[in-house]
């Protein structure tokens, strides 16, 4: 059973995050349970390798088996494979957290699409209520008591203006940014 607070704010998207998150995780899991069943093949592998004709023909007892291994090639051996698998672990590491991001890419691009479309979209009717403001502004005299409202609105419409033109501005920012680092990716 989820917590009160928690039911409350399971959206799709909190769903969909915790799934990628547990998706991850099992493939981080993956990986690291190959790497174990690979390094114990591989120690398998050395023993028998070892283990040569001579040494099983000994006769020390009708079912005995001796294997003769120099403490040195154990240590080489170890560190060979504990190296390879670190060298692996990192390798799948990063390929699973590239492919975990480019959905986060995609939603990055998608807001950033957002915010350039609702800037542009809200530029014409903030240009208007500020012509609008101006003339307002013009045909209102100095000493009339509605002035400091008309100065006010007019004030307010140039501020929203700088709010999208800065919205704006992030928005092709981001966009030069992310393509830049992409790019630097890429080489």
């Amino acid at each position: 059973m989820l917590p009160a607070h928690r039911a409350q704010t399971d959206a799709p998207d909190e769903r969909a995050y915790r799934a990628s998150v547990l998706s991850i995780g099992w493939q981080v899991a993956a990986v690291c349970a190959g790497l174990v069943v690979a390094g114990g093949a591989l120690a398998l592998v050395y023993v028998w390798w070892q283990t040569t004709p001579a040494q099983l023909n000994e006769s020390h007892g009708s079912h005995d088996v001796l294997i003769y291994m120099n403490p040195v090639d154990l240590v080489v051996a170890g560190l060979i494979v504990g190296a390879g698998a670190v060298l692996c672990a990192g390798l799948a590491a990063w390929l699973i957290a590239r492919r975990a991001i480019r959905p986060l890419d995609e939603a990055f691009r998608m807001q950033r699409r957002f915010i350039a479309d609702a800037s542009h979209e809200l530029r014409t009717p903030i240009a208007v209520v500020s012509a609008r403001a101006q003339q307002l502004a013009a045909m209102t005299p100095e000493d009339d008591e509605r002035r400091d409202v008309v100065d006010a609105l007019r004030e307010d419409a140039r501020i929203m203006s700088g709010v999208v033109d800065e919205l704006l501005e992030l928005a092709s920012d981001s966009g030069a940014t992310a393509r830049d680092s992409a790019e630097g990716d890429d080489a």
